[in-house]
Order: C-alpha cells, then sequence, then structure tokens
C-alpha cells in the first residue's frame, strides 16, 4: 500500500464532529432538564391559576387578593381596602375560563430588580368576560405571568 501524500483530515473532523456532539448533547440535556423541571411545577401552577380564576368568578375578593404576588407593583401599590373599591366598581367579571397552555418557566436572572422572586411562568387562559350592565359576553385569550414567592406560585 502506498501512503497518500500530504496530511490527513480524518482526525480534524472526527474532532469537529465529537465535539459538536458533547455541545449539542449538553444543549439537548438542557432542554430536558427545563422540561422536566416544567412537569414538576406545572401541577403547582396549575393549581395557583385555578385558585386565582375560581375566586374571579366566585367575586371572593379576599382570595383574589391573596392570589396576587406580594411582589407584584400592583399589590405593593393597592391596599386591599382599595383593592375591594376598585373590584366593586367593575361592570366586568369572569364567567368562565379555560387553562390552555403553562410555559417560559424560568428562573429569575435578575434578582436586584425582582427581589423575592424565584421563578416566573407563563399561563395562557382562555377567557369569557362579561358586562354586567349589558349582558354581553366576550371570549378573549390572554397570557399571565405567574410569580413563585417562597415557595408559593401566585399570579404576578
Amino acid at each position: 500500500m502506498r501512503k497518500r501524500e500530504g496530511k490527513s483530515l480524518f482526525w480534524p473532523i472526527t474532532a469537529a464532529i465529537l465535539i459538536a456532539g458533547v455541545f449539542l448533547g449538553l444543549s439537548q440535556w438542557e432542554n430536558v432538564w427545563e422540561k422536566a423541571e416544567l412537569l414538576l411545577e406545572k401541577r403547582r401552577i396549575t393549581e395557583a391559576a385555578r385558585r386565582y380564576f375560581e375566586a374571579e368568578m366566585r367575586l371572593d375578593y379576599r382570595e383574589v387578593y391573596r392570589s396576587l404576588a406580594p411582589s407584584s407593583v400592583y399589590r405593593k401599590t393597592t391596599s386591599y381596602q382599595d383593592y375591594l373599591l376598585q373590584a366593586g366598581r367593575s361592570e366586568n367579571r369572569i364567567i368562565k375560563y379555560e387553562i390552555v397552555r403553562i410555559s417560559h418557566l424560568t428562573g429569575n436572572h435578575d434578582p436586584a430588580a425582582y427581589p423575592g422572586i424565584e421563578r416566573f411562568a407563563r399561563v395562557e387562559v382562555d377567557l369569557v368576560i362579561g358586562n354586567n350592565n349589558t349582558n354581553e359576553q366576550t371570549e378573549v385569550n390572554f397570557d399571565y405571568i405567574f410569580f413563585k414567592e417562597g415557595g408559593k406560585w401566585y399570579k404576578g
């Protein structure tokens, strides 16, 4: 057999493929970890969302207010008494809801801006909103952000 002239490309190509495989594998494992983490938290997020929307439908203002994240701007700037006044004046209410999807579970990457918040999640909901004055109903789709604080999920 005759030896080939020049350098072989076998090892550089093999090394590049192996390195790419390792990085692809790591990113895939990261993706798997994120999905597993969402699966583990999904039940608690769903419970928090249901608690909030059921309270809205029952007009249980105390439970609605308790369902709001303590660190949310609204809860920090609005007392329970002020909330009761605002809620009592509202002519709209939730008639029906369906949680469509829970996604985008992320950690708090800016604890200085969002102190006390451990995680964020997106909750997509289909709502039927009724107007008390006109009896009209509107179907809408909204995304809500839920916060995990002190191990508990709240509406943001």
